[in-house]
């Protein structure tokens, strides 16, 4: 049973600077998908994709041992996010995520949690509550 992707103390893994698409399919105990630190190693990542992981709850979440306010996913131009019923933020409260390349993304699809919606804001994700969702930059 995966819960994690990486482990604290990995910031020695050179790879990921390399890495350039992630897919997470049917990770039904994980309940985030990047920690901060793996977040700064990600600098040629241009897709990610999470499908059916019924425990996600967070793209970014915070560990004890890390914090940073703002981090930044430069390539990301698509993102797939799709039957995360448990889906509550993009990140934890405090942070910020940037994909400045969502600006001009060619594909962002978003299906997660029917309360939520993922707002992009010149390259910045945010989650909002469906019911004060207006104009969200959402192309299926």
């Amino acid at each position: 049973m995966l819960i994690d992707i990486w482990e604290m103390g990995s910031q020695q893994i050179d790879g990921f600077r390399n890495l350039r698409w992630l897919e997470v399919h049917g990770c039904e105990q994980m309940k985030y998908l990047f920690s901060p630190s793996i977040v700064k190693l990600l600098i040629s990542l241009e897709q990610i994709k999470v499908i059916d992981c019924w425990m996600m709850e967070e793209i970014v979440a915070e560990t004890e041992a890390e914090h940073a306010e703002e981090m930044e996913l430069p390539l990301v131009n698509s993102i797939m996010l799709r039957k995360l019923p448990n889906f509550k933020r993009v990140c934890t409260e405090g942070y910020t995520l940037k994909c400045p390349s969502l600006a001009v993304a060619e594909f962002v699809y978003i299906e997660c949690n029917p309360k939520l919606k993922i707002k992009i804001d010149q390259g910045v994700l945010s989650t909002i509550p469906a019911e004060t969702a207006s104009v969200l930059k959402q192309r299926y």
